[in-house]
């Protein structure tokens, strides 16, 4: 990767942000020994990869269709393969304060869900494709198979938020905001969490380990 570009879609977005922890994380300097370029969204970069302007930086399942024609093309470094804090928490189950403290028992029944639909999209692939070809018409099996293997290595058996990752994000976050007093302990509460797993909802799921 040493001299050449990696595609994001904008700088300080989460392609941003994970493409500077990759690179970090492979022992890499970001823009030093390998240039990030601001192409634009998922087609852009395809077509720049494609092109040979840019190594990468696709987002499975997007990979597989990266070259027109269905081209071999090799994944380099994998963010969930790396040990922690990676990988990043891109997505998480978010609400206000207010909500929470006014609907608490609704946000731990959602919680409770979407735990018992990681349980059942990490033993049944066959059925978790089913659901994803459902609602992405025209996804092949090489786009379901990428997404299921992408899926399955960041799905946690207890979903705690990554602490260390979100510092990440928002450390890069605060450079836009000097002075700010957010803190990654006042966005956080895994109490939830705690709760439900306290009262045995977890093991009865996924089965005592």
């Amino acid at each position: 990767m040493k001299g050449k570009s990696i595609g994001i879609s904008r700088f300080g977005s989460v392609s941003d942000v994970a493409a500077r922890e990759l690179l970090k994380g492979l022992g890499l300097r970001p823009q030093e020994d390998v240039k990030i370029l601001q192409v634009g969204g998922a087609s852009e970069r395809a077509a720049g990869f494609s092109r040979g302007v840019i190594a990468g930086f696709p987002s499975p399942p997007g990979n597989v269709n990266l070259i027109p024609g269905g081209l071999p093309h090799r994944v380099l470094a994998d963010m969930a393969d790396l040990k922690k804090p990676y990988p990043l928490p891109f997505i998480c189950a978010v609400t206000t304060k207010s909500y929470l403290a006014k609907n608490r028992s609704v946000v731990k029944r959602v919680m409770m869900a979407l735990i018992e639909a990681s349980h059942y999209f990490k033993t049944n692939k066959e059925g978790a494709q089913k659901i994803v070809a459902k609602y992405l018409r025209g996804a092949n099996k090489a786009y379901l198979d990428s997404s299921y293997d992408s899926t399955f290595k960041i799905l946690e058996r207890v979903p705690y938020t990554t602490r260390e990752g979100m510092k990440i994000q928002l450390d890069d976050a605060l450079k836009q905001a000097p002075g700010s007093k957010v803190t990654v302990d006042s966005l956080i509460d895994d109490s939830i969490v705690r709760e439900i797993e306290k009262e045995g909802f977890i093991d009865r799921i996924y089965g005592r380990q």
